[in-house]
């Protein structure tokens, strides 16, 4: 969640492409970049969950994009029902 927490404060907007190429990006960047392969099995799985740990921080940021549109959308409509019934 402080990944994610510091996307929102950062005003920082992801989209769809975020969530394909973040953890491939990841995995092969601590892989292959940074030479994890060196360290066998255990640079295997730190760069496995390099990947997850980037996946997981923008969906939880996408989610949280998704749930602040709904409540402007909602707040919308609240204000647009009170204008016409007055």
């Amino acid at each position: 969640p402080l990944g994610a927490e510091k996307l929102r404060q950062e005003g920082r907007t992801i989209g769809l492409h975020h969530l394909i190429l973040s953890a491939p990006a990841a995995f092969i960047s601590g892989y292959f970049i940074k030479r994890g392969f060196l360290d066998g099995v255990r640079g295997l799985i730190i760069a496995t969950f390099a990947g997850f740990n980037a996946f997981f921080k923008y969906a939880l940021r996408y989610e949280q994009q998704l749930n602040e549109k709904q409540e402007v959308s909602q707040t919308q409509n609240a204000t647009d029902n009170i204008d016409t019934s007055s």
